[in-house]
């Protein structure tokens, strides 16, 4: 195979830092290549990303090589640079130039000086290709953000790139629209024959269309390895954490069991067979009996339960904004003290809009809110709650109005930059941390003035999966300390780690609302993959420890009762 990319011994240092952010990476992509790249937050990836297209690349110290088709890329021309190398960011808004779905799609090949002809063809071909016609002539703040994710993946095709970059594409989708765009993402590459390197936190279906995984630790080359060997590449590191739940679960089992650790299925399809084959068919004759788990997520009060007193309640919540039918229509929620509520639902179902409600931002149309104690939100965008130069102003900006004496301000910053795992970036510009930072910063920020109710919306967007279950941790501690939570959230295997009670925020109101194993238990797709992977085995696991547990015990269960019947 032709080689496109070739990467070597890249290192690079942003100003000011001794510890640079790439040390000494090297790999190769061929023609048509899909390479997953992953890494904890910090290792690098983005900086990886933008190294690889000339308009993108950071300012600081770079040594090293990185050539496409042969041609160092700062040596490529403007023209040629638009033309080979496309990119797709991790927030469409920040890619989105024009008004109009059909003029956002002929953006790129106006300013390519493509003849109008050209242009009507190309577009053309995107929309049929995409599925765009339905909204072809719609204006883009009418759109979705997985339909403007969609657009901004059919702009960049336009221009017929050769090597496409995509940074956490879908960090800001919901489930469905995630796996349709990931979707997308597969059809460009084995029908276009365009090179794939996406960088993504969650993993589970990407494992099936990559062809090699390139993971990076601290800036350097962790491992390069086909799917079939990332178990075995990444075993006792810390992206051990970040592997699809299946691969875990088959994991831990294979351990357990004495199996060989390579070629672990990594998805539910897959990951279903490998079991079946030592757990029997659920239900069958000598199957392995359902196991129950030892005890469930603590479950918040329900809906209207007599004498619990709630910190959020909404009644009969109607909003619309002008022009528009109404986000939210009659919508009923309570969130009750000291629990952890987790609101979930497609991109534009209202979950933000409620936030504002919650925080006085906006006033309903009919219905009633109330909220009790000092409440505080961290935004879907971290940025918009930045005004300093440095990670440790930002915090001291944070305790300014506060009546602490200054060692007191001091403490409480040394120990949030701990805690946050900022200290090593305490000097940054939050504008030149990585995402999954930047969002540990804005937590930071607001958990240093004690709120009695946290808002948090998305707020596992760009973190890694070792600090998500730190994350976890932490919110079950402020939880069980009195500080109610209100969490927003796509991804639901964190949700359903966390939460007390859920409900699924859809046509306007709370639907499906319940403790969290039941809301997960009885859901089909708003569920976990660990659910869906050993739900007819073991119908009330949520995480990948409680189904390898109940595997392993299975299975061990189903011996000792085999032995027992021979003596």
């Amino acid at each position: 195979m032709k080689t496109l990319l070739d990467v070597r011994d890249l290192t690079f240092t942003y100003p000011g830092q001794e510890r640079p952010a790439l040390d000494g990476v090297s790999f190769t992509m061929g023609e048509g290549a899909f390479v997953l790249l992953c890494g904890a937050s910090g290792s690098g990836k983005t900086s990886l990303l933008r190294l690889l297209k000339r308009e993108t690349a950071p300012v600081g110290t770079v040594s090293g090589e990185v050539r496409l088709l042969g041609q160092p890329v700062q040596d490529l021309s403007p023209r040629d640079s638009a033309r080979l190398v496309g990119l797709v960011r991790q927030d469409p808004e920040d890619q989105i130039v024009t008004d109009r779905v059909w003029h956002e799609l002929a953006f790129g090949l106006e300013n390519l000086g493509t003849p109008p002809a050209e242009i009507r063809r190309r577009t053309a071909e995107m929309a049929s290709f995409f599925g765009i016609g339905s909204w072809y002539r719609r204006g883009t703040d009418q759109l979705s953000g997985g339909q403007k994710q969609i657009l901004s993946l059919a702009s960049v095709m336009a221009m017929g790139p050769r090597l496409l970059l995509l940074d956490e594409p879908t960090s800001q989708l919901d489930p469905v629209a995630a796996r349709n765009f990931l979707q997308a993402i597969f059809r460009v590459n084995r029908e276009l024959g365009t090179a794939v390197l996406i960088s993504e936190h969650r993993l589970g279906g990407l494992f099936e269309m990559a062809d090699q995984v390139l993971v990076l630790d601290r800036g350097r080359k962790q491992a390069f390895v086909p799917p079939g060997q990332m178990s075995d590449a990444v075993s006792g590191t810390a992206m051990e954490a970040a592997l699809p739940d299946t691969a875990r679960i088959c994991g831990a089992c294979a351990a357990a069991w004495g199996e060989s650790m390579n070629d672990l299925p990594y998805t539910i399809r897959t990951g279903r067979v490998w079991l079946g084959k030592r757990l029997g068919e659920p239900g069958a004759p000598g199957a392995v009996p359902a196991a129950i788990p030892d005890a469930a997520p603590a479950a918040g009060a329900a809906l209207g339960e007599e004498g619990a007193r709630p910190a959020i309640e909404a009644r009969g919540l109607t909003f619309w904004y002008p022009g528009g039918r109404p986000v939210l229509e009659g919508l009923d929620l309570r969130a009750e003290k000291g629990k952890i509520y987790g609101l979930l639902g497609g991109n534009g179902a209202g979950k933000t809009t409620f936030l504002r409600l919650v925080l006085g931002l906006e006033k309903p149309e009919k219905g009633k809110i109330q909220v009790t104690g000092r409440t505080l939100a961290v935004p879907q965008d971290p940025l918009s709650l930045f005004t300093e130069i440095s990670v440790e102003e930002e915090l001291a900006e944070a305790l300014v109005y506060e009546k602490l004496a200054d060692e007191e301000k001091v403490r409480r910053i040394e120990e949030m930059l701990r805690e946050m795992d900022l200290m090593g970036l305490r000097k940054v510009h939050p504008y030149d941390l990585s995402g999954g930072e930047r969002q540990r910063l804005a937590l930071a920020k607001v958990l240093l003035l004690e709120p009695e109710v946290l808002l948090l919306d998305e707020p596992v967007k760009g973190l890694d999966s070792f600090f998500k279950g730190r994350l976890s941790g932490d919110l079950r501690r402020l939880a069980a300390s009195g500080m109610t939570i209100l969490l927003v959230t796509h991804d639901l295997a964190f949700c359903a780690r966390t939460a007390d009670r859920c409900a699924l925020l859809f046509d306007g109101a709370a639907v499906g609302e319940a403790d969290t194993r039941t809301f997960f238990r009885s859901s089909r797709f708003y569920t976990t993959e660990a659910s869906l992977l050993v739900r007819d085995w073991f119908p009330d696991v949520l995480t990948w420890e409680e189904a390898a547990d109940h595997a392993v015990r299975a299975v061990s269960a189903q011996e000792n009762a085999g032995e027992s019947s021979h003596e």
